[in-house]
């Protein structure tokens, strides 16, 4: 008698599911069983399988009664369906099937809600720039003496402060980075300058840099 008479397909299916890290729930439906998989954006991924007798949407049959496994997304919005696999008229081993399953379920939920994950974080940089609603803006650099004049820049005689600030157009000043010259400010003042302006400059571009490269990332997923 076969030993695998009595073990039912599923059990060795959701193991290797589970070897992937994916987390999966064994289903009761009208139709039989199947295992449901939860998605990042509220769809499911259902998986079932058929028999040699030709039953569908079961997981509970005998291993040796095994014939194929489908698994698709169901979308809880439309209820339409997109197929991730299967392996009707293949004519697989079942640890064969089993194997090809796993790996192709993995793989698709890795990727669907990676993307997801990529979507959600796109939309709410685009809903921080469209909020903050930031004019242009550019990087005006002022240095003064130890007295409080204004000297032509920081490499002049005396310059002992020099304020890096980020601007709008009209002059409205957005943000100021202020670095000094005093022996008790910073051991390399000038390097405490350039990496100052290095960071204001980025700052002041930031925004168009970042409308620009989410409209190469829009254009790109049309």
């Amino acid at each position: 008698m076969d030993s695998t008479a009595h073990i039912t397909a599923q059990d060795p299916l959701l193991d290797a599911l589970c070897g992937y890290g994916l987390h999966c729930d064994p289903r009761q439906a009208g139709a039989g069983t199947y295992i449901e998989i939860a998605l990042a954006d509220a769809s499911y991924l259902h998986v079932s399988g058929t028999t040699k007798d030709g039953t569908s949407a079961r997981t509970l049959h005998c291993l040796d009664q095994h014939a194929s496994w489908q698994a698709h997304v169901v979308n809880p919005f439309d209820n339409s369906h997109t197929t991730v696999y299967d392996s009707h008229g293949q004519a697989l081993s079942y640890e064969d099937d089993t194997s090809a399953a796993a790996s192709a379920i993995a793989r698709f939920v890795h990727d669907h809600d990676n993307q997801v994950r990529i979507r959600e974080r796109l939309n709410a940089i685009r809903a921080r720039l469209t909020a903050a609603d930031l004019p242009a803006l550019h990087i005006r650099c002022s240095s003064r003496n130890a007295n409080g004049n204004q000297t032509h820049d920081a490499r002049s005689p005396g310059a002992m402060q020099t304020d890096v600030e980020i601007c709008a157009a009209n002059g409205d000043r957005v943000a100021r980075v202020s670095c000094g010259r005093e022996p008790t400010d910073t051991d390399n003042p000038t390097k405490a300058l350039v990496l100052a302006t290095a960071a204001a400059d980025l700052g002041a571009h930031a925004p168009a840099d970042l409308a620009f490269l989410l409209s190469l990332v829009s254009d790109r997923n049309r």
